[in-house]
């Protein structure tokens, strides 16, 4: 999508404020649980229990609604089943989005509850590998495969009454988690192998960031903005008007 194009040093993929959001976006949701798994724009201060009158898997605690939110809508992704509700982007399993920009920014709002995301990347060989943070990983693991897994932890900080927001934007560089797929020490081989049935390849490339594949983005959450950048940012240096968090 964006290999042949020039890039800028900020590419914006989605943004819950736009015209579009969801325009270079596939969301799916779950269909055997149509009261609990939803993807739709609301406002920041709408509890979740507003979407179904039989919805109660996540929720908001009471004065919440109204207090440390945003003022214009966000996308809500909530479902009990994280692999069957996703936005992802490019919507082809067969495109990739072709972003050489290193650094990944997702804002979004924890509902403290299970979470995670995934970014695909690829090395200047083609060979491909899937980064996975997630909030009910306890350690960092690695899965070996066609398109090897990097499964990390993702820590947020726990709910609190005097927490300014539930908004965080979250940073990485995807260069240094690349590294990671070298760490043979992360390979996590399955239980068959393990009692010494069945044959297994262990084998994962020594993948170097290029380009970003594809990202996914599952249940549960609120997602303002998802953008790269070719630097980190750096403190006290604000960022666009249009990335920043306002209430």
């Amino acid at each position: 999508m964006f290999r042949n194009q020039f890039q800028s040093s900020v590419i914006s993929l989605f943004s819950s404020t736009g015209s579009q959001p969801l325009g270079l976006w596939r969301s799916e949701v779950d269909v055997g649980l149509p009261k609990d798994s939803h993807i739709t724009l609301i406002s920041d201060s709408a509890d979740p229990k507003e979407l179904s009158d039989a919805l109660d898997y996540v929720s908001l605690e009471e004065g919440e609604a109204m207090s440390k939110t945003l003022v214009h809508p966000i996308l809500h992704i909530q479902s009990p089943t994280l692999n069957s509700t996703f936005i992802r982007c490019p919507s082809s399993s067969n495109d990739s989005l072709g972003i050489m920009l290193p650094w990944l920014h997702i804002q979004f709002r924890n509902l403290y509850k299970p979470w995670a995301f995934e970014v695909g990347i690829s090395d200047s060989s083609r060979h491909q590998g899937a980064i996975r943070y997630s909030t009910f990983q306890e350690e960092a693991a690695l899965l070996p495969g066609a398109v090897p897994l990097l499964i990390l932890p993702l820590k947020l900080p726990p709910k609190t009454v005097s927490s300014l927001t539930s908004w965080c934007t979250l940073s990485v560089d995807l260069r240094v988690l690349a590294s990671h797929f070298r760490s043979s020490e992360l390979i996590t081989r399955p239980s068959d192998e393990v009692n010494g049935s069945g044959s297994y390849n262990s084998t994962v490339p020594a993948i170097r960031f290029s380009e970003v594949v594809y990202v996914k983005v599952y249940a549960n959450c609120r997602l303002r903005r998802l953008w790269f950048s070719e630097e980190k940012e750096r403190e006290g240096v604000r960022r666009p008007w249009e990335l920043e968090l306002y209430g």
